[in-house]
């Protein structure tokens, strides 16, 4: 007697949805480094956070959320203004760091030779991941 092997086709299906936690942040400083380390693999050092006052990291934040990109010269201001926020407790090469990371680049020297190459920072980052709701500020329709 002999046995009959029997094949079940099975046709493919989606694969199931993998669940994963979602930050809720307490206070404007935690939605500001959950932002920074969303996309960036190197990450970031708490310190940074804990030494700028809320109002410049709000600042900072609605500079990422509003603006395509920037110029040079304003990341270099803003930089400047974020050394001063800070007591001089973050330094300018620092603060170029931490506001070419908010734009979506590596550090200050990639962020550089983008500029050298367009004229122009883009922004890299995804806006839409910014809670616009802290702020008070109605997001542009797309």
């Amino acid at each position: 007697m002999e046995s009959a092997i029997v094949v079940y086709e099975v046709p493919p299906c989606e694969a199931p949805k993998q669940l994963t936690a979602r930050f809720r942040p307490l206070n404007l400083k935690e939605h500001f480094m959950a932002f920074l380390c969303a996309n960036n693999p190197s990450g970031f050092l708490p310190d940074l956070a804990d030494a700028l006052p809320g109002e410049t990291i709000g600042d900072l934040m609605l500079l990422v959320a509003t603006h395509d990109g920037v110029s040079l010269s304003h990341l270099k201001s803003y930089a400047r203004k974020v050394k001063r926020a800070s007591c001089a407790v973050i330094g300018h090469s620092r603060a170029l760091d931490l506001l070419s990371a908010l734009f979506g680049y590596r550090d200050y020297c990639e962020a550089y030779r983008e500029f050298q190459k367009s004229g122009w920072l883009a922004n890299r980052r995804d806006k839409s991941s910014i809670n616009m709701k802290i702020f008070a500020v109605p997001r542009a329709r797309e």
